[in-house]
């Protein structure tokens, strides 16, 4: 919401000079913000924390008001004007246009309200002398003030005479609205790629991310605020959790609740499939996409080579490479991404740790062979890190194959309970 905020104290001393001596109380103008003396100082910049306590970014000059004891009421019309031509010439907006001034001068805070504030009228102060906490209320025509009835503001009045040259602040405290679309398009032992959509809130200055409650880095807002954005973490253990979250922040400091993300990173093993018996078989699922990080290293040339099928349930839903370097799949995938790009460069999707991507155009249901078709052949060889099963964006299954583990059952780190088979496959270090 927006605050009015009067201050008189020891009295407004117009644009900071470091050659001036300043005492407790005293407030400054400096490129374009304002600023209050906390402790006397002389020749200490504002920028100073433990001297000066930054008051806010936009203000307006007041010279010809004086509210006194022998004034009974403030025409609207004229504080309008005298607000309006003080606005400084880069706001997109007038002050009569700040729609969420309003609920502060009317504690009821209705939802539909029968008053703005170019239609006020007087302000009456005598005949109920304001207080700290008081709002300005519409009863029986004329603005009081009162408590709010919806609580959640407050006013401080250091001194409700205003005086030739005094600053009125307008104080934001409504945090941006949060990011969206958090995502991690990247993650090995040591190392994520953190995605996201930005805020909405046209005020966002920057984006704070953080590991668990520590501060990470500051990422800058760009001037269209509506960009996917990204940041490398780096320095990460293997094989441990973590819970990330992006805040937005705006230029009042105001930060939105956040968007977290959880993930553990890569351990620092992988499985070793052979090319001859190993394969591994998830179990029947409904999914739309399917997400595999690996190594393939295709045999002798002309054989072709699976990565992932999904038949007879899905029909040509199998893809396959050969030594030389030709891929195959079914018409079924919709969508192909290596490593979050596309068209395949060829090229690269041998012999090197990718993540490929294959996608249906709807949901589908069936079990699914991984370096391997579905009746156990067409078998390929390389390395397998993890393996993710998604449907209309949300994880049905994950595989985790880079921590050690004993036995054929491959646990479901989703926590869905969808166990996988391992038949065969050889651990090496990842």
């Amino acid at each position: 919401m927006m605050l009015l905020f009067v201050s008189q104290l020891f009295g407004y001393k117009g644009t900071y000079d470091a050659s001036t001596s300043y005492k407790k109380g005293n407030i400054v103008l400096d490129q374009g913000a304002s600023f209050i003396c906390i402790q006397d100082s002389s020749g200490i910049p504002t920028s100073n924390t433990s001297y000066w306590a930054f008051l806010g970014s936009e203000s307006f000059l007041i010279d010809d008001i004086n509210l006194s004891s022998t004034t009974t009421t403030l025409s609207a019309s004229k504080l309008v004007s005298l607000l309006s031509q003080k606005a400084n010439a880069t706001h997109l907006h007038s002050i009569v246009d700040i729609n969420n001034l309003q609920p502060i001068l009317d504690g009821k805070a209705l939802t539909n309200h029968s008053h703005t504030l170019s239609s006020l009228t007087d302000v009456n102060v005598e005949d109920t002398l304001p207080v700290n906490d008081n709002v300005l209320t519409f009863e029986n025509n004329k603005w009081v003030p009162k408590a709010p009835s919806y609580g959640g503001a407050s006013i401080t009045l250091e001194n409700w005479n205003v005086g030739a040259g005094e600053i009125v602040e307008l104080f934001d405290d409504i945090p941006p609205a949060d990011v969206s679309g958090v995502n991690i398009t990247y993650l090995d032992k040591t190392n994520l790629v953190l995605n996201w959509t930005e805020s909405l809130s046209s005020d966002t200055k920057e984006y704070n991310i953080y590991n668990g409650a520590t501060l990470v880095t500051t990422v800058p807002a760009t001037a269209s605020k509506l960009q996917p954005l990204m940041y490398q973490v780096t320095g990460l253990i293997p094989a441990t959790n973590y819970t990330f979250s992006i805040k937005a922040r705006d230029y009042s400091n105001n930060e939105a609740i956040g968007v977290g993300i959880s993930v553990r990173t890569y351990g620092t093993y992988t499985i070793l499939m052979n090319g001859t018996t190993d394969f591994i078989k998830l179990p029947s699922l409904t999914f739309d996409t399917v997400e595999l990080t690996c190594q393939a290293n295709p045999g002798p040339a002309g054989v072709w080579y699976t990565y992932v099928d999904a038949r007879p349930g899905v029909s040509t839903s199998f893809f396959s490479i050969n030594d030389n370097g030709n891929i195959q799949y079914g018409p079924v995938w919709t969508k192909i991404l290596i490593n979050e790009v596309s068209p395949i460069d060829i090229n690269y999707v041998k012999n090197n740790k990718i993540t490929l991507t294959l996608g249906l155009f709807s949901t589908a249901t069936d079990e699914i062979n991984i370096y391997s078709d579905y009746q156990n052949n067409s078998k390929m060889q390389g390395k397998i890190y993890s393996i993710k099963i998604l449907n209309r964006g949300n994880v049905v299954a994950f595989y985790n194959l880079t921590e050690k583990f004993t036995g054929t059952a491959i646990v479901d780190a989703s926590g869905n309970g969808k166990t996988a088979t391992l038949t065969g496959g050889t651990w090496a270090a990842g």
